[in-house]
Formats: structure tokens, C-alpha cells, sequence
């Protein structure tokens, strides 16, 4: 009788071990599940976040302007310079008069921009002499109505933050290029390439 005893006292006392062992087990794998799902958590806001406002070195001026589009999506330039006014305080003084004619990204909906992907613009129809690109040697370079440009990406960047310069011509009275995206563009006009260097602003 003795030794049933004992043994039961021993069964007993290894189920309470092995109900310690799985407690702490569950504690330790729910502990590594949380800390997996904020770190994902954490990524995803980062990933979500808007850069802050950027400056180009550049002797010139132009607008440039936040696009975001879903694939195959067309982007009026009107919309973009009145949602900049509306939103942007710091920038209202840049927009003069809107610029018509549409944008078109090849990038699908969510995807993020990656660097040497390449967004293609046609420049819309108005007077060539009221729409020109300011390069960093200071010489000013006319684009004609029509004339298609390149723009690659040189660094990653996210959804909504492709910078797009879409016109300015008074390279007098505007303030630096703004810009909200920290990625490098090279601009491809004909057979000139345009490269603007970005850094934050302090």
C-alpha cells in the first residue's frame, strides 16, 4: 500500500512539474508571438509614415508635387496643386497657376518604389517657353510641349512619396526646391541627363 502511495505521490508530483514546464512554455512562445507582431507592427507604421519635407540643392526653382497612383491610374495636375495648397501651408507661396495634363505610373496599387524603377511623364500642352527644368549647373533647359521624360528612382522610397517637378518659371522670386521624398531623381530630357541631390531639412 505504501508503495502505491509513493508512486501516486511521484505521478502526482511529475504532472505538477510537467504543468509548470508547458505553463512556462506557453509564457515564452506567447512572449516571442507578441514581440514578432510588434516588431511587424512597427515596420508597417514606418513603412505608412510620410517623409518630412526635403531640400534640393539647386540654383532654380520649380514645383514638386507628392503623386500617388494605382496602376494604369491618371493623375490631373490640377488636383495635385490644389490638394498641395489646401494641405501644405509651408508650400502655397510655390503654386502659381495650375498645370493641365495627366501623369502615369506603372507601379500597381501598395507597391513600394524601388530603386531603378522608372515613371515615365509627357510634358502637357501649354506654351513651351512657360515650362522649363532647373538643373543644378544653373543652366535652364527648355522642354517643348510633348517632350517625354524619364524618371528613375535612385533610392527606395514608399507609396505616396514620388517626387514629380511639374512647373515653375520664376527662378527669382521662389524659395528652394521642396520636396517630400528622400530619393535622388535623374531626369531624362532628350539626350541631357538632370541629376538633383536632396538632403533633409534642419
Amino acid at each position: 500500500m505504501s508503495e502505491l502511495k509513493k508512486t501516486a505521490t511521484q505521478i502526482q508530483s511529475s504532472a505538477r512539474d510537467w504543468k509548470y514546464f508547458l505553463l512556462i512554455l506557453c509564457v515564452l512562445l506567447s512572449s516571442i508571438v507578441l514581440l514578432e507582431a510588434t516588431k511587424k507592427a512597427r515596420a508597417l507604421t514606418a513603412a505608412l509614415t510620410a517623409p518630412t519635407v526635403t531640400e534640393v540643392y539647386s540654383p532654380d526653382d520649380a514645383v514638386i508635387v507628392n503623386i500617388s497612383a494605382e496602376n494604369g491610374q491618371t493623375v490631373d495636375a490640377n488636383e495635385i496643386l490644389m490638394t498641395l495648397s489646401r494641405e501644405n501651408s509651408q508650400q502655397k507661396h510655390i503654386v502659381t497657376s495650375p498645370i493641365s495634363g495627366t501623369f502615369s505610373f506603372k507601379k500597381s496599387a501598395g507597391d513600394y518604389i524601388r530603386k531603378g524603377d522608372i515613371v515615365g511623364v509627357v510634358i502637357p500642352n501649354i506654351d513651351s517657353n512657360q515650362l522649363y527644368f532647373k538643373v543644378l549647373n544653373g543652366d535652364v533647359s527648355e522642354l517643348n510641349t510633348g517632350d517625354k521624360l524619364e524618371i528613375v528612382i535612385e533610392k527606395e522610397t514608399y507609396p505616396g512619396s514620388l517626387a514629380m517637378i511639374i512647373g515653375d518659371v520664376d527662378k527669382t522670386s521662389y524659395p528652394k526646391l521642396l520636396i517630400q521624398t528622400t530619393a535622388a531623381l535623374s531626369l531624362n530630357n532628350k539626350s541631357a541627363q538632370k541629376k538633383y541631390t536632396i538632403k533633409k531639412q534642419t
